[in-house]
């Protein structure tokens, strides 16, 4: 959010991306363009693909993402809403744009602790494929439950 002519920029590379699952979040938010880290980190994907992780400490890929100016949301509500600082933690970076360096908001895995990610799969973008698979994964396990309680 702009406050005291202060730009809030954040860089988000899975859920909230346009065409997502949670882009609702951002979509009366000024999109500035497609970006790119300037750093190299590493991406896995939940267990269940359901989303993706950005941990800090390793270095693999450039992230490859969208940058958003926040004008009607607050970012505290987007720290919410990513679990801070449970599952992540939110930390400024140096994002590509439009041929421009910017710095911006990113969120981090807050422990790099690999339970529930797949370690085996190292991303650079999050893809429709992965949110696709991740909702039919999701789908067959709650099946699955409900079969299970059923037949209990």
């Amino acid at each position: 959010m702009t406050k005291n002519n202060i730009q809030i920029l954040l860089f988000v590379y899975g859920s909230m991306k346009k065409d997502f699952i949670n882009h609702y979040r951002l979509q009366k938010e000024e999109f500035i363009g497609n970006a790119i880290t300037t750093k190299e980190y590493v991406m896995y994907p939940s267990d269940m693909y359901l989303f993706p992780y950005v941990c800090e400490n390793e270095e693999r890929n450039n992230i490859i993402g969208e940058l958003y100016n926040l004008i009607n949301i607050d970012i505290q509500d987007v720290d919410i809403f990513e679990s801070v600082p449970k599952a992540y933690y939110r930390k400024i970076i140096n994002i590509e744009c439009n041929n421009k360096i910017y710095k911006a908001f990113i969120y981090f895995r807050t422990s790099q602790d690999y339970n529930g990610m797949d370690t085996s799969i190292s991303l650079k973008e999050w893809t429709k494929e992965f949110e696709t698979t991740g909702v039919y994964n999701k789908r067959f396990l709650d099946s699955c439950q409900r079969e299970c309680q059923e037949a209990v």
